[in-house]
């Protein structure tokens, strides 16, 4: 004849019969999601895009990316986007390697889109260099090498080059 101590179980200070529910353990986590924000126009969107926003991706938890508006792009380099602001944050918003996007409207505002985002790191292409040092107090800044021989304005002009209009490639 078995006992109902036969049936039941020690854990830790209390016996339980193991037909009984366990009551869900209390989880506390001390866990900080450490947040990464970059920025870019992304423009004819390319390679080199991908391997920024993927190593950024790496550096944190979450990636959160400001998009340059056309209206900032006019004021920093004097023309459009090809794209619109709209199409651009679409792109952006598709990837994997993104969590969240945002339209940047000012250069002047970094340091505000860092606080907004509660961001732990900010990311930037290697030609920003020393640009945003200023906010070493708020969040580290990590400038990333561009991938080498791509960037949008680079293949504006190929695309206007005599030699992609009188031999475009065919694939």
């Amino acid at each position: 004849m078995a006992s109902a101590q036969s049936s039941s179980q020690h854990v830790g200070s209390f016996t339980r019969n193991p037909c009984q529910r366990r009551p869900a353990p209390l989880l506390i986590y001390d866990f900080h999601m450490r947040r990464v924000i970059t920025f870019g126009t992304f423009d004819l969107f390319h390679v080199g895009h991908v391997a920024i926003l993927e190593r950024a991706r790496a550096l944190g938890d979450h990636l959160t990316v400001g998009v340059s508006t056309d209206a900032l792009n006019q004021r920093k380099k004097g023309k459009n986007p090809v794209f619109s602001q709209q199409d651009r944050l679409r792109i952006v918003s598709s990837l994997r390697a993104v969590d969240a996007v945002f339209l940047e409207e000012s250069l002047e505002l970094k340091e505000s889109y860092v606080r907004e985002h509660n961001a732990d790191v900010l990311v930037m292409g290697d030609d920003w260099t020393g640009r945003f040092d200023f906010l070493r107090p708020l969040c580290e800044v990590i400038y990333l090498t561009r991938t080498p021989e791509i960037s949008s304005t680079g293949i504006k002009e190929y695309l206007q080059s005599p030699d992609f209009l009188s031999n475009p490639p065919l694939r």
